[in-house]
């Protein structure tokens, strides 16, 4: 798991530093599908979080940490191991967060939302987005700008799953990200980059 609080990036690895981890469900609301997890990294403390199941294999959790804020879905994984070859297609992405002001002295949001066909070589991602900037004195729109990046899989789909995509032209941002592959249609990622707290999802596209 990475954890990006603030720019500072930390990564908690099962087996290692992370113990003391517990869920439980909510038997005083029986039915309700609500439970609660906990588990304790030895650098970064305890992290609470609550979650309600959607089926077997689905839910919405919810950090409760103090100074935390975050909420995003969660789903068993499927389908492992997993490499480029196996999740060649086309993917929409989409992802949201805040821009620290390292560059610009000033954090303000960006929402970016996007397409793009992944490929089994070396340079193999190609596509195209469109983004915000917002919280700007002039907020900036940027449409059909075209993108290309790598992504790096490790079997398990956990760590080690190395995303950076590159918009072009004037506007030319690198993003660089840590994936999580749910199933082959379906990867979670959190940025890397200590300038920028962003989170998302990319899904396979289908007809």
């Amino acid at each position: 798991m990475n954890d990006n609080n603030d720019g500072s990036i930390n990564q908690i690895s099962p087996g290692t530093s992370l113990t003391n981890a517990t869920y439980a469900i909510d038997t005083t609301h029986a039915g309700s599908g609500r439970g609660t997890f906990t588990f304790k990294d030895s650098s970064l403390g305890t992290f609470t979080n609550v979650f309600y199941m959607i089926s077997p294999t689905q839910a919405v959790v919810e950090d409760t940490s103090p100074g935390l804020i975050t909420v995003g879905p969660m789903l068993a994984q499927s389908g492992s191991p997993f490499t480029n070859a196996n999740l060649a297609g086309n993917y929409a992405l989409s992802w949201n967060g805040v821009q620290l002001g390292v560059t610009t002295s000033i954090p303000f949001q960006e929402d970016l939302v996007g397409q793009y066909v992944l490929s089994n070589t070396t340079s193999n991602i190609s596509g195209v987005v469109d983004y915000t900037e917002l919280g700007l004195s002039n907020s900036t729109f940027l449409f059909d700008v075209g993108l290309s990046g790598t992504l790096k899989i490790n079997g398990d789909g956990t760590n080690g799953n190395n995303l950076q995509l590159v918009s072009s032209g004037s506007s030319s941002t690198t993003f660089d990200f840590q994936g999580y592959v749910a199933n082959p249609n379906t990867m979670f990622i959190v940025s890397t980059d200590t300038s920028r707290v962003f989170a998302g999802v990319v899904t396979q596209q289908s007809q």
